[in-house]
């Protein structure tokens, strides 16, 4: 297959199998004797998680995406898609999937994935999806609109999360984001902060 000519049809069958067919494009494309996935179908699965429905994502695309993170190659990749996402209601990947993913792993595997790809996402002048969330939850402007509990929830999951990060800059941001949300949406903010009491990460 010629990628960069089929590239528009592989990102399109990336968005209609799993809602025309209940699958999902790697499974179509998988080779099952070499055991492989063709790199370009995971750009498209991917690429496709934040431009679906929430209800076309399922437990199998959650299952590959935590396989994904098995592969450094895709870590960056994967953490990136699950931030534009996290605070998307319903959404298989959103903020509690993240929750769950960080809170079952030991504080040093989580130093070496998750914090690690946090450290200097919000310097320089390249937009991450992390200085977007950041501004999202911050920003004065939105101090007088309304925010949704179940969006306020999965925002403190995800903010909260952000201050596990060695990057001071990165949990000065998120500390401002999270008292933002809390004044905007106090009770779906102390839901999910009542979540993190078990938390085995001592900045978190």
């Amino acid at each position: 297959t010629d990628y960069w000519r089929e590239n528009g049809v592989i990102g399109a069958l990336a968005l209609i199998a799993p809602e025309r067919f209940n699958t999902e494009i790697v499974d179509l494309l998988v080779d099952k004797e070499r055991k492989t996935i063709p790199g370009y179908a995971i750009d498209a699965f991917l690429e496709s998680l934040a431009l679906r429905a929430p209800d076309h994502t399922t437990n199998r695309s959650a299952e590959i995406v935590g396989h994904l993170l098995s592969h450094p190659q895709w870590t960056d990749r994967v953490w990136d898609m699950v931030v534009r996402v996290a605070c998307v209601p319903g959404h298989a990947l959103n903020a509690e999937w993240l929750h769950e993913n960080l809170g079952n792993r030991i504080l040093p595997e989580r130093d070496l994935t998750w914090s690690e790809w946090l450290s200097g996402s919000t310097t320089g002048s390249k937009e991450t999806v992390v200085s977007m969330l950041l501004e999202w939850a911050w920003h004065p402007a939105a101090e007088d609109t309304e925010l949704p509990d179940d969006v306020a929830g999965l925002a403190t999951l995800s903010l909260g999360w952000m201050l596990a990060s060695s990057d001071r800059r990165v949990r000065d941001r998120a500390t401002k984001a999270l008292v933002r949300v809390a004044d905007r949406a106090p009770y779906g903010f102390a839901a999910a902060l009542e979540r993190f009491r078990n938390c085995n990460d001592p900045y978190v």
